[in-house]
């Protein structure tokens, strides 16, 4: 009797997973990432930038998605991402020295959208919400600096003691989404929630910096 409920269980999910991946579609989306920074509890002495002077930083953002459809309006999403995340820091005008300068951290990131469509408008055409839980690890960055004069930057080797920055980053991504057809526009707010500076390297303080950005993206399943 045991051996064949389980027959029974293995077949029905099989006969579940199998229709999911039939019904799955494969999609590429491209697009642009305006990352920013949430800094606090820095002070004067180990303050990495000054929060009162970041500015967006533009990075890319590619990936692959993998949607499956659970009901007519629930699909969740697996996706396979190429970002990039920082931040720009840049001196006012009223500043005795000017400077510029820049953080740019690559990450490969993995998340996971639970997609709700919200509205459909035409035969294939609709309005969809998205919340998706996200994990990055750092791949590589530069620190770029410039003022009125020297100029210099270096390489980010994630989880180095003289670097100080940590290589995990997870968050949540909240967003929307237009799709016409096969074909799609989105727009995401990514809230991390992991502190990337290593607090007990060379920032001897309780300097917490959490990764934020907005994404606008393009994309085609297929």
């Amino acid at each position: 009797m045991y051996i064949m409920k389980t027959r029974i269980i293995q077949t029905v999910l099989i006969v579940i997973f199998g229709t999911a991946i039939s019904q799955a579609q494969i999609g590429i989306r491209a697009g642009v990432n305006f990352a920013d920074w949430s800094i606090s509890g820095s002070n004067e002495q180990d303050e990495v930038v000054d929060a009162d002077r970041t500015t967006f930083l533009i990075g890319l953002n590619i990936g692959l998605t993998l949607e499956f459809p659970i009901s007519d309006r629930l699909s969740l999403q697996p996706e396979l991402h190429f970002i990039q995340k920082g931040v720009n820091d840049k001196s006012k005008s009223s500043d005795p020295v000017q400077y510029e300068s820049k953080v740019l951290m690559n990450y490969a990131e993995i998340a996971l959208m639970a997609k709700y469509n919200l509205l459909d408008f035409g035969e294939k055409n609709g309005l969809y919400l998205g919340l998706s839980p996200y994990f990055g690890y750092g791949l590589s960055g530069e620190i770029s600096y410039e003022d009125d004069e020297q100029s210099y930057e270096f390489k980010i080797i994630f989880d180095d003691q003289f670097n100080f920055f940590q290589r995990i980053d997870y968050g949540l991504g909240l967003g929307f989404g237009l799709h016409f057809g096969n074909a799609f526009l989105d727009a995401r707010y990514n809230l991390g929630i992991s502190n990337i500076i290593d607090s007990n390297g060379l920032v001897d303080s309780d300097l917490k910096i959490y990764n934020r950005g907005i994404l606008i993206g393009l994309g085609y399943r297929f």
